[in-house]
Order: structure tokens, then C-alpha cells, then sequence
């Protein structure tokens, strides 16, 4: 995170229907997420969105915002494509 600048990184895995990916983290979320201990799993939804885009095109993209850009890259692990975020 630091040779990037970034203020965090998420870790995005497609889930099997292929309609949403799932953010796992750890610690307290203020978002509706599932929990094991520290785990969770958050369901991001792919249509319309920059992490569907990303993980469609097999580019980056980035958003611009007020707090700073979000870049979205994807990453294929042994032929299964996911979506990075920082």
C-alpha cells in the first residue's frame, strides 16, 4: 500500500453465479457482510458498476472522486478472473 500511496486494498473474488464478486477483509465492517470472527465477506455487485467493468474488459479502471481516485484491476488466478480495488 505504501510504494502506491494507497489508503487500502481490497481483495475481490468472483463467486460462482458470476452476477457479484465478494470482498473479503477482516476486523469490524459498517457494511452488511457476512462474519466468521474476524472474517467477512461482502457481496459487490457486478452491473454497472467499475468493478464489473474492470473484470469484463480484463483492464483497469479508474474512478475519480472528492477522497481520491479508486483503482480497479483484474487479476486472473489459475484461469478464474477476480477484481482488485485500492
Amino acid at each position: 500500500m505504501e510504494t502506491f500511496g494507497a489508503s487500502g486494498v481490497s481483495l475481490l473474488v468472483a463467486d460462482l453465479s458470476g452476477r457479484a464478486l465478494i470482498r473479503l477483509g477482516h476486523g469490524a465492517s459498517d457494511v452488511d457482510a457476512r462474519t466468521q470472527g474476524r472474517e467477512t465477506a461482502e457481496r459487490v455487485p457486478l452491473t454497472g458498476t467499475s468493478h464489473g467493468a474492470a473484470l469484463a474488459s480484463q483492464r483497469v479502471v479508474v474512478d475519480d472522486g472528492a477522497e481520491g481516485a479508486r483503482v480497479f484491476a483484474p487479476v486472473t488466478i489459475a484461469g478464474r478472473p477476480s477484481a482488485c480495488s485500492t
